[in-house]
Order: C-alpha cells, then structure tokens, then sequence
C-alpha cells in the first residue's frame, strides 16, 4: 500500500473452485467504501470470460487485470510489488503460487481449507471458513479491511508469512515428514 492502493495477486489455472468469483465480489464490496485496489490475476482456463465479465458487472473492471501466467524476472517482480495475495482456493492442495508469494513477502488472504488452510496461520494472514458465499464475502472483506485500516500490521504480517515459508516449508522438513 506504497500509495495508498491495496495492491493484489493471484494465479493458476482459472476454475470455479479457486474462489476468484468470490473474490471479485469482496473487492467490490471494498470499492464501494472507498478503497483503492488493483487486482492482478495470472491464469488461464475455464473460468476467464466469466470472471471478466464479472467484474465487468460489479463495476470494477479497470482495478482488475488478467493476464497470462508470468514467469521469471516478471513474475517476481510482480509479488515484490504485491501486498496481498488473495485467492479463496475451494480445494487446492500444497499452493506453490501462495507460498511464493509468501517469500515475496505477501500478505495471503485463502479459505481455510486444503493446503491454504494448513500452510497459513492467523500469524501472517488470513483465513475464511468455508460456508455460504455471502458469509466467505464479508470476510474477505473484513480481512481486506484489517490490511488497510493496520498497514503496520499488514507490514508485520508480510514479514511473518515469509519467515513461515522459510522455516517450515523446506526440504529438510518435508522429508523429515516423510520419514515419519
């Protein structure tokens, strides 16, 4: 929030279940009081039409942009100058996007579910329960509201989501997981 927009990422393959719609429908709901945002969604799939035509209809299509997926220097470039990371995956599994968003530093805001739910805590982000769309809605936007209103929070936050990646999402641990 360098200059006082909210700046957001997302990426992958373009499904129903990633949640994007319901993503779309929180950042309107945050337009509507008065905060700035730009939403970047790498992906390609099923779902592209019908999410830009989505935020055609809830009116925030210049704040929202597809692109393809990015990769290299662009692609980390992209989550240096990120904040957030918001994409409320219905069923995902161990999140590779989310965790190198993580190490750049990025805020994530998932459902609690899948390996979203495991990989981020309260610590260094946040997570929705999993119910009706109308209650995922509102806290996404709570959660988008608590980056913005407590940039120091949001700062610390991104601090911790890197050190979480880092220090136990490794190698070393993993195969001490495995071994066990």
């Amino acid at each position: 929030m360098r200059d006082g927009t909210l700046r957001l990422f997302a990426g992958g393959e373009l499904e129903v279940r990633k949640g994007l719609h319901l993503a779309l429908h929180a950042l309107a709901e945050i337009q509507k009081r008065g905060i700035d945002f730009r939403y970047h969604v790498a992906g390609h799939g099923p779902e592209l039409e019908r999410l830009k035509s989505l935020s055609s209809r809830l009116g925030i299509a210049a704040k929202v942009e597809f692109s393809r997926p990015l990769s290299g220097d662009g692609y980390r470039k992209k989550l240096w100058e990120t904040d957030a990371y918001l994409l409320p995956s219905l069923r995902d599994s161990a999140g590779l996007t989310l965790m190198e968003a993580m190490l750049a530093g990025c805020v994530p805001v998932v459902a609690d579910c899948g390996g979203p739910g495991l990989i981020v805590d309260q610590s260094c982000g946040a997570k929705v329960a999993v119910g009706c769309e109308g209650k995922m809605v509102d806290a996404l936007v709570q959660a988008l509201l608590n980056l913005v209103l407590d940039k120091n929070r949001a700062a610390a936050m991104g601090t911790l989501a890197f050190a979480r990646i880092a220090k136990r999402f490794t190698e070393s641990t993993f195969l001490l997981q495995v071994e066990s």
